[in-house]
């Protein structure tokens, strides 16, 4: 686990004054004595070097950005979430080291990861709710955005009646 490095910040919420200072201890001391949660969004600039990081790296033809980041609900203390794909396979060491030299390099912990490796439902995931930041190569993104969504409309009609029990109980476990 990555320890927090300090960073500047200035950050407000609609109907508050914005709050400065420096490190996670200041933005937590405000947090807790006002109870409000302040938000934030990847800047352009961080977008660039993971970018440039991962081209050096791993020569991805695709970079999404998904979670929090995007959303504009990410804290100080909030991971990036990045997926890609490229032609070259890596080992979850290797993965994990990129990310690991990422998230020195931007000073927040990155959680990277291989869409070729991932589950369906979660490539299914990132596709509908991520950025695409990077591609080199439409064909072969729009092609996996086929056959992932494809794979994941045949995997929700084989657990249509799972889901539809869930509905009708409202909970997943017999009670």
């Amino acid at each position: 686990m990555k320890v927090a490095k300090s960073f500047d910040f200035q950050l407000s919420t609609p109907g508050t004054k914005a709050i400065a200072g420096t490190g996670r201890n200041q933005l937590n001391k405000q947090r807790f004595s006002t109870g409000r949660c302040f938000l934030m969004y990847l800047k352009e600039p961080q977008i660039e070097l993971i970018k440039t990081y991962l081209q050096e790296q791993i020569a991805p033809y695709l970079i999404i950005i998904f979670g929090s980041a995007l959303t504009g609900k990410m804290l100080p203390d909030s991971d990036i979430d990045i997926a890609f794909l490229a032609e070259q396979k890596f080992s979850a060491y290797k993965l994990f080291m990129i990310g690991q030299h990422l998230a020195d390099k931007l000073g927040r912990d990155v959680d990277l990861v291989d869409l070729n490796t991932a589950s369906t439902v979660f490539q299914a995931r990132v596709l509908t709710t991520g950025k695409v930041i990077y591609c080199t190569d439409e064909t072969k993104r729009m092609l996996f955005y086929m056959l992932t969504l494809k794979k994941y409309a045949r995997l929700n009609e084989e657990r249509k009646q799972i889901i539809d029990r869930i509905a009708i109980r409202g909970t997943r476990y017999d009670q």
